[in-house]
């Protein structure tokens, strides 16, 4: 995804995928795209099997993209959301 300088961009959760799925991508991990709702389905045509996939995310929360580095800087609740898993996986 190409950022603009201060756009709003949505984190998600990968809650689920189709099997076979294109998108190297597994569930529980996170996905940037632009803001689609509580939660989401990501549609594929894998042209070359000619199968439909899909993945499924759910919302974890917002960031803004910074314009001098142009990455997304997430806002207050969705860094809370981050710090919260982090701390979670690293005592697993």
């Amino acid at each position: 995804m190409r950022y603009k300088p201060n756009q709003r961009v949505a984190y998600y959760e990968v809650t689920g995928k189709s099997d076979p799925c294109p998108a190297r991508i597994e569930v529980g991990e996170i996905l940037i795209d632009r803001p689609r709702g509580k939660t989401t389905v990501w549609d594929f045509f894998n042209s070359r099997t000619e199968e439909p996939a899909w993945v499924t995310g759910e919302l974890l929360g917002y960031a803004r993209v910074d314009p001098g580095t142009m990455k997304p800087v997430p806002e207050p609740k969705l860094q809370a959301v981050l710090e919260r898993r982090k701390s979670l996986g690293e005592e697993a």
